[in-house]
């Protein structure tokens, strides 16, 4: 509490000051929001060359106007005209890394990308991304024999150039099995030419998936969860 004067009173030619104590004004801290921007981490080539990357932001200046700008190691800058926030601060962009009519970029794998927004020649919020070659991994028909089991999976990734899946030769095949909750890696095999790893364990009846490591260049994938 603050003591503050508030009037002066006069006795036989001295002065006295009088107080009181009342309450000094509260003050509420306000903070302004930091903006953000939220996007996809892990990015196939694939969707980068048609489908492109999009960006969220959020707490910006309602109204304001900005730039989205893209980095690619070396080089970089402003992409597409001027973007304006909604009245809540809210802006969505997308940035696509080639025409749609061209194909794949060698030089787009593997590396690292920055999405940034400016405004007045000054970087507001930005996020990087890393682009990879997609993958897919399924789970082939398990083979029982009293209590051995033979898992098999078949894993693709993305083909530069041709756009297509293709199988993934060489690939480590992780099998798993979840115990009170957990998965736990049984065994592990390399894929052969055909993009087929298989194991043999010895096992009751329990929840399995297969795991294909990633690369730096192809990204990691995994099966959904089966019984066998």
């Amino acid at each position: 509490m603050k003591r503050i004067p508030v009037a002066v009173a006069t006795f036989a030619g001295a002065s006295a000051i009088m107080l009181s104590t009342v309450a000094s004004p509260a003050f509420a801290a306000t903070t302004t929001p930091i903006p953000t921007e939220t996007l996809t981490n892990h990015v196939t080539v694939s969707e980068f060359i048609h489908a492109g990357v999009t960006a969220k932001f959020a707490h910006l200046t309602p109204g304001g106007s900005y730039q989205l700008v893209f980095a690619e190691p070396g080089e970089g800058g402003p992409v597409g005209g001027t973007l304006t926030a909604d009245s809540s601060g809210h802006l969505t962009a997308k940035y696509v890394a080639t025409d749609p009519g061209k194909k794949y970029r060698a030089d787009l794998v593997g590396d690292r990308y920055e999405l940034s927004l400016w405004s007045g020649g000054t970087t507001v919020v930005s996020e990087t991304f890393a682009v990879r070659l997609g993958s897919e991994v399924r789970f082939d028909r398990a083979h029982r024999s009293g209590h051995e089991l033979t898992l098999r999976a078949t894993a693709k990734h993305w083909v530069a150039g041709t756009e297509k899946f293709a199988a993934w030769r060489s690939a480590t095949v992780r099998f798993q099995e979840k115990v009170k909750g957990a998965w736990h890696t049984v065994k592990s095999a390399r894929t052969n030419a055909e993009g087929v790893a298989a194991v043999t364990v010895k096992t009751g009846r329990h929840l399995w998936r297969a795991v294909v490591s990633g690369t730096t260049t192809v990204w990691t994938t995994r099966t959904g969860t089966h019984k066998a």
